[in-house]
């Protein structure tokens, strides 16, 4: 499950980079970028970020190997990973810490992936 690098380097228009600009972490797979996802239990799950320093904490903290990268995504590109590679995640996690894998504590900062996306488009609609 990969996105395609060129959502990376597309141009951003400047209000939905302003209004929407999140963090995933992310692994080179050739000319793709494989977004890293958790799991609780069975359930599959994206942990976003609001910022840089999160997660590279987050990375830190959990003892990744250094494959992980930390990239800035906008709303567009959130929606392509969400109805891409990731479409199969039943939530996101917001800005979760490592320690929360293991004491069961994700689902307080988890959102459905369905009420996610829909708060992002509806956010983009009425700018």
């Amino acid at each position: 499950m990969q996105i395609e690098r060129s959502l990376e380097q597309a141009t951003k228009p400047p209000r939905m980079l302003a209004s929407w600009s999140r963090w995933l972490i992310v692994r080179e797979r050739g000319n793709m970028l494989d977004p890293m996802c958790v799991y609780v239990g069975v359930e599959r799950v994206l942990p976003i970020f609001s910022f840089e320093e999160e997660a590279k904490l987050f990375l830190r903290l959990g003892s990744y190997d250094g494959q992980w990268l930390v990239r800035e995504c906008c709303a567009v590109d959130l929606v392509s990973v969400l109805c891409g590679p990731c479409a199969d995640v039943k939530s996101v996690a917001l800005d979760p810490l490592p320690e929360m894998l293991e004491d069961g504590t994700l689902a307080l900062v988890g959102v459905r992936r369905k009420r996610f996306l829909e708060h992002i488009l509806a956010k983009e609609k009425h700018g």
